[in-house]
């Protein structure tokens, strides 16, 4: 009779990834993305830290005593499976919540192609255990991993809980640099290279505002832009693709943002490819149609005229041009 349950495992054993999968599917589309709920994956993130650290620590147990002869008792072993599921279950929250916040924030710029393809590549290690084990045994991929999941998710619930969006790169950078010198800390074995690394990840959260573009604006999100002769009741007139000079632009945009959020964007003229103005603009959210915000410019030259919203950290949201004849 004991080997029954023990073979029945056996066959249902291929099924439990797949099983995890659909899990995962399903929680990310049952998920509640409400600001309410940001806390719950800043908190998330928190733990995700303590967990890979607590991970790897009784991963060095186990290999001390293994190298003793001492096979890893079930009590051990179950502990191992219950932080890396623990820990699983952290990268996938902090993953899934925004993942729908950076889809919609994405443009063609050739950078946010860039980190969605390796957001892609780090949610399928989360959702799919076979992976994401592979990844979890070893120190460096692991630590990348979790690096990713955290910036990713900080960088767009800060925002949501009252954070500007630059404020927010940097509080996710310093957060995602704290593994770095965790890493070394319990691997190196020089205490100067522990020291160095921890002196080094100081600045490194600066390193997230230089790779600011490469990183779509979530949760900020570009609802309307529109090119016009003017602004009326906060509505653009005149709109077309294409003016006879003289004349005065206006452009006009919508940008959706968090209820809380007040930040500063920009407004970025350009005349064929050559940079005219930088505007910046006051922008609050919580209205569902998109903060209304313009700017203008006067158009003496022939040329194509574009005017791209970025924000302070130089994301881009999006863009519209036109034609002066």
């Amino acid at each position: 009779m004991g080997a029954r349950p023990s073979a029945l495992m056996l066959r249902l054993q291929p099924l439990l990834p797949w099983l995890s999968l659909l899990t995962g599917i399903g929680g990310a589309l049952l998920m509640n993305r409400t600001p309410e709920r940001a806390w719950v994956v800043v908190v998330a993130a928190l733990l995700a830290w303590a967990l890979l650290v607590g991970l790897h620590l009784w991963e060095r147990v186990l290999h001390e005593r293994a190298s003793r002869a001492h096979e890893p008792t079930l009590k051990e072993r179950g502990t191992r499976f219950a932080l890396l599921v623990t820990s699983q279950l952290t990268v996938q929250q902090a993953l899934l919540f925004p993942l729908p916040f950076y889809l919609r924030a994405v443009t063609l710029h050739p950078g946010h192609v860039v980190f969605l393809i390796v957001y892609a590549a780090a949610l399928a290690a989360a959702l799919w255990d076979p992976l994401f084990a592979a990844v979890a045994r070893r120190a460096l991929t692991s630590f990348l991993l979790f690096s990713f999941a955290i910036f990713a998710g900080l960088a767009v619930v800060l925002p949501m809980v009252g954070l500007s969006n630059r404020v927010a790169l940097i509080v996710a950078g310093a957060a995602t640099t704290l593994g770095v010198p965790a890493l070394l800390w319990m691997r190196a074995r020089s205490r100067w290279l522990r020291i160095g690394a921890v002196a080094a990840a100081l600045p490194a959260a600066g390193l997230s505002l230089v790779a600011a573009p490469l990183v779509p604006p979530a949760p900020l999100e570009l609802v309307t832009a529109a090119l016009g002769t003017g602004v009326v009741e906060r509505e653009p007139v005149g709109v077309a693709v294409s003016f006879t000079r003289p004349v005065e632009l206006y452009c006009h945009t919508a940008i959706k943002a968090p209820l809380g959020l007040h930040d500063a964007l920009f407004h970025v003229w350009t005349r064929d490819g050559r940079a005219l103005d930088r505007v910046a603009l006051d922008v609050r959210g919580g209205r569902a149609e998109g903060f209304r915000t313009w700017s203008r410019k006067r158009a003496t030259d022939p040329g194509r005229y574009r005017c791209e919203v970025q924000t302070a950290t130089r994301q881009v949201l999006g863009r519209t041009d036109c034609e002066v004849r």
